[in-house]
């Protein structure tokens, strides 16, 4: 991944549950979920090699590029949710959160082209260790716990916000989320990010790694039944915005501010400001996450 924008963040407070496992003895249990409308940002920053292998078991190859390892927190806020088993059984539900934070890593598997991303002409991937998920929504981190992913936290209290639900033009909009309170993950984000827009006429340039084709985002943990996955794919619709400014493209800073134990011993000193951060628009229908164990 090209990192190339940058950023910095603040602070709140909260509360933590973890999740039992409610898959039966006979072993995980795949789902696929649809998201949407969504907005979500995902942030991330260099950390060194150590700092990473800090919360990257052993058994995942860290991604090690010149600058080190990408950091990441992904934040994703939607108002509906469907979960279906591999069963056939399905749960709705309504507005929720989720956040991943992890550590780009190689891929451990030969991938099947994700069915949401079938005939996509060019599509932006990336691998990443989950040290923890944390959600607000008890149905859908079962769902993560049943197919035997680790580190899911059920959370109240984390928020994710833009200041725009709708937008269509160029201007800059806030962005700010928090996992605030925890002993372990506390963080918070806040910053500007800029409105890309749709179409030409919205009045938007498109500028250097500006990304406009489809995403794929694969994070890993360990679980109970070995190594899982969360899969996830956007396709060529999403509606991108960046930390640049409309008008010179240089970086806006979204700051940052790692309170809890975990985060700050990743990052300590080192991060400023996030070396790049995006957010998008998402519709429904147009993200799916399949969440898996790994078999290959």
């Amino acid at each position: 991944m090209n990192l190339s924008h940058a950023h910095a963040l603040a602070l709140s407070a909260l509360v933590f549950a973890p999740i039992q496992a409610q898959a039966d003895a006979h072993g995980p249990v795949s789902s696929v979920v649809e998201f949407g409308p969504c907005t979500e940002f995902i942030g991330g920053f260099f950390v060194s090699e150590d700092a990473a292998r800090q919360v990257v078991p052993e058994t995942f190859e860290l991604d090690v590029g010149e600058n080190g390892v990408v950091g990441q927190v992904r934040a994703i806020n939607c108002q509906s949710i469907s979960i279906t088993d591999e069963a056939g059984n399905v749960t709705e539900a309504g507005q929720h959160i989720l956040y991943q934070l992890g550590a780009a890593v190689l891929p451990v598997a030969d991938l099947d082209p994700h069915p949401m991303l079938e005939g996509a002409a060019e599509i932006t991937e990336y691998h990443a260790y989950a040290f923890n998920t944390v959600t607000n929504l008890a149905p859908l981190a079962e769902a993560l716990e049943n197919a035997g992913i680790g580190g899911v936290q059920l959370v109240e209290g984390i928020t994710f916000d833009t200041g725009d639900d709708n937008p269509n033009s160029c201007d800059l909009v806030p962005v700010s989320g928090s996992i605030p309170g925890s002993p372990e993950l506390g963080l918070s984000f806040n910053g500007m990010v800029r409105d890309l827009g749709l179409e030409p006429e919205d009045g938007c340039v498109f500028g250097e790694g500006d990304i406009t084709v489809s995403e794929r985002a694969v994070w890993y943990t360990d679980g109970p039944f070995g190594p899982a996955m969360s899969d996830t794919a956007v396709p060529n619709s999403q509606r991108l915005l960046f930390n640049a400014d409309p008008e010179t493209y240089a970086p806006l800073a979204v700051g940052f501010a790692p309170t809890g134990d975990v985060m700050q011993s990743i990052s300590g000193a080192e991060i400023a400001q996030f070396s790049f951060t995006m957010s998008g628009l998402l519709e429904r229908g147009e993200v799916f996450t399949i969440l898996r164990p790994i078999t290959e």
